[in-house]
């Protein structure tokens, strides 16, 4: 795998959270563990513990040519809290590496196996942007099982643009073409024969209508 600054960085972090998880320092990470069950809590726990142990032995069989790496891991032991100790301590470590194919070998596999850690206990996140009027009362990323219910959806305020050919609106579509009713009243040509009755309350028996007929009594 490729080494870089950032999975350097991961290693010392898996190492920082074992830190503040032995201090008794870093409740969230407790509560995570908690949460997570016994099995993932000891695998993120021993993965922080063997990195910090890899790494105080690496760098103290290469005595003075780590001497600054040895002093950048001390002040993040001294205060695993300290985000500016973390950065050193990678930026160290990265130097090292450069030069150094023993101990980059050890970086890439402690990056590997705090990969894997994070890989089983992902938890996966989605940000989703909303603009205008659509309102979304949850998002779910990943893997979905079991039934899914959708509440209600808001589109906001309907606009009604015309058209030549009919009327559309937004959030519901309301395209009509051709001949079609509403509110009792049938609009455009009509043609064929008709079943029933049809009843209109326009006009007095005897009178004549709009279009040139004469109801009768």
């Amino acid at each position: 795998m490729s080494l870089t600054i950032a999975a350097i960085s991961g290693v010392v972090s898996a190492a920082v959270k074992y830190l503040l998880t032995s201090k008794g320092l870093d409740t969230a990470a407790q509560k995570a563990t908690e949460k997570i069950g016994t099995m993932g809590g000891e695998a993120l726990i021993n993965v922080g513990k063997n990195a910090l142990t890899k790494l105080r032995e690496a760098l103290g069989q290469r005595g003075d040519a780590a001497k600054k790496a040895q002093k950048a891991l001390a002040d993040v032991e001294d205060d695993p809290a300290d985000v500016d100790y973390q950065q050193k301590l990678a930026t160290e470590l990265d130097k090292l590496a450069a030069a150094d194919g023993q101990l980059r070998t050890l970086l890439e596999q402690l990056s590997a196996e705090v990969e894997k850690v994070n890989g089983k206990n992902d938890v996966r996140m989605h940000h989703q942007q909303i603009s205008g009027y659509a309102q979304v009362g949850a998002a779910v990323a990943g893997d979905v099982h079991g039934g899914i219910h959708l509440g209600p959806m808001n589109f906001g305020e309907r606009r009604t643009v015309n058209m030549s050919d009919g009327d559309y609106a937004e959030g519901s579509l309301d395209k009509r073409e051709g001949a079609f009713v509403e509110g009792g009243t049938v609009n455009g040509p009509v043609a064929g024969s008709n079943s029933g009755t049809i009843s209109s309350s326009s006009g007095q028996p005897g009178s004549t209508q709009p279009d040139g007929t004469t109801s009768k009594p």
